[in-house]
C-alpha cells in the first residue's frame, strides 16, 4: 500500500530529471577518479540531507527518534542499507563508464533500468507489468536503441569501448534493483529517515572502496580545484539530493516500473546538455530516438497520474 505524499509526484519527477541530467557535466568538470567523485557526492549529500531533516524536525517539533524498535522497522532499515550498497556500486559503475565512453552512450545504456525493473519485479516478486508498462518499454528501448545502435556497432568512432559499455549497463542493472528495495523500505520508514540512512551508507562503501584502492586522490582536497570544489557541491546538491531524491520521494506514490520509466527522460535531456555545454553534437538517430523515448515515459506515466488524483 503506497503513502501519501505532499508533493504532486508529475512535479517532482519533472525537477527530478531536470536535475539528475547535469551529473554527467559534473563528473567531467570535477576531473578526479570516479571513486573520488563517488564518494564526495555522497558524503556531500549526506550532510546535506540530515542537517535539512534535523531543521524540519526542529520547525515542525517531531520526535528526534521515530524509529519504533518493530520487526518490520528492523527489516526495513535492513533493506535501506542494502540500497546503500547498491547505490555506491551503482554510481562507481556509472561515473567509471564516462572515462571510457562518450556521456550519450553512456547514458542510454545507463538508462535502461527498466528492462531490469521489470523483469526483476516479474521474475522474483511475481508482478506481471501492465499493458501500457509493455507497450511504454516497446517505445523507450526502440528509441534507446535508434540512438545507441551507430555507436555499438562502430565504438571507435563514438569514443566508446567495451569496459564503458559494460560498466554502464552494470549501473543500469545495480539501480533496477535499488528502485525494487527501496520501494519496499520506504512502505515503512519515512522519507526522511529512508534517505539519510541510505546516503550515509552508500558514503561509507565508497570510502571503504577509496581506501581499498588506494585512491589517494580522493582525500587530497587541498589540491582540488575551485572548479572541481563547485563541480562535487553541485553533484551532491543538484544531481544526488534533489534528482535521486526527488525519484525516491516519487517511489512512495509511483511502481517502480514507471519511476524507472520516467529516469529515461534523462537519455534526451543530457544529450541536449552535452551538445549545448561540451559541444558533443548527438547523431542523426538521436532526435528520432528522444522523441521514442518521452512518448514511452508519458504513456508511461500519465495513466497512473491521472488516477491517482
Amino acid at each position: 500500500m503506497k503513502v501519501r505524499t505532499a508533493l504532486p509526484p508529475g512535479l517532482v519527477l519533472t525537477v527530478a530529471l531536470l536535475s539528475v541530467a547535469h551529473a554527467s557535466l559534473f563528473v567531467r568538470w570535477a576531473a578526479l577518479p570516479a571513486l573520488a567523485v563517488t564518494a564526495w557526492r555522497l558524503s556531500l549529500a549526506t550532510l546535506a540531507v540530515w542537517v535539512v531533516r534535523g531543521a524540519w524536525r526542529r520547525w515542525h517539533r517531531h520526535p528526534t527518534n521515530p524509529f519504533d524498535g518493530s520487526r518490520q522497522a528492523w527489516r526495513a532499515r535492513q533493506q535501506a542499507a542494502v540500497c546503500g550498497l547498491l547505490l555506491a556500486l551503482h554510481f562507481v559503475c556509472w561515473i567509471s563508464s564516462l572515462s571510457y565512453t562518450s556521456i550519450a552512450e553512456s547514458v542510454v545504456l545507463a538508462d535502461t533500468t527498466p528492462v531490469w525493473v521489470l523483469l526483476s519485479g516479474w521474475l522474483a516478486l511475481g508482478r506481471r507489468p501492465a499493458a501500457r508498462h509493455w507497450s511504454a518499454l516497446v517505445l523507450v528501448l526502440s528509441g534507446v536503441l535508434w540512438m545507441a545502435w551507430p555507436a555499438l556497432l562502430s565504438p571507435s568512432s563514438g569514443g566508446g569501448s567495451a569496459v564503458g559499455n559494460a560498466l554502464a549497463l552494470s549501473s543500469a542493472v545495480l539501480m533496477g534493483v535499488y528502485l525494487l528495495v527501496a520501494e519496499a523500505a520506504q512502505r515503512v520508514l519515512p522519507f526522511g529517515a529512508f534517505v539519510v540512512q541510505v546516503y550515509g551508507v552508500a558514503a561509507l562503501v565508497a570510502w571503504g572502496l577509496v581506501l581499498l584502492t588506494g585512491t589517494s586522490a580522493a582525500w587530497q582536497v587541498t589540491q582540488f580545484s575551485a572548479q572541481t570544489w563547485a563541480a562535487l557541491v553541485g553533484i551532491a546538491l543538484v544531481s544526488q539530493c534533489l534528482g535521486h531524491g526527488g525519484f525516491n520521494y516519487a517511489l512512495r506514490v509511483l511502481p517502480p516500473a514507471v519511476v524507472s520509466l520516467s529516469i529515461l527522460g534523462e537519455v534526451v535531456l543530457a544529450g541536449v546538455l552535452a551538445w549545448g555545454v561540451l559541444g558533443e553534437l548527438p547523431g542523426p538517430g538521436f532526435y528520432v530516438g528522444s522523441s521514442l523515448v518521452l512518448s514511452g515515459v508519458v504513456l508511461a506515466a500519465w495513466p497512473v497520474r491521472r488516477n491517482a488524483k
